[in-house]
């Protein structure tokens, strides 16, 4: 049960062989946003879940880098899909 109000997933990984941990962080805050609002989080819901990118993750945020990287078989499309979903759910992305 998610109890605090903010929420910060923290990724690194940004390499063409690492696309799947690259994906992970922003896999995991878009379900804790969904999981959120359907608990009735509020808090959590409206923009409080976080993911801060460090080091090469900063790289994703260019749209190339992020377009060619594809997480695996379990996620159809480009890491760049999965961060666009995440963003449309409301999840904040820091550098």
């Amino acid at each position: 049960m998610v109890m605090a109000g903010h929420m910060l997933y923290v990724g690194s990984y940004a390499a063409k062989e690492d696309a799947y941990r690259a994906a992970l962080v922003f896999a995991a805050a878009t379900a804790m946003v969904d999981y959120a609002k359907s608990r009735g989080f509020k808090s959590v819901a409206a923009g409080e879940v976080k993911v801060a990118l460090l080091g090469d993750g900063v790289s994703l945020m260019k749209d190339a880098i992020a377009k060619d990287l594809k997480p695996g078989k379990a996620r159809p499309g480009s890491l760049y899909d999965m961060i666009q979903q995440a963003v449309k759910a409301g999840v904040k992305i820091h550098c």
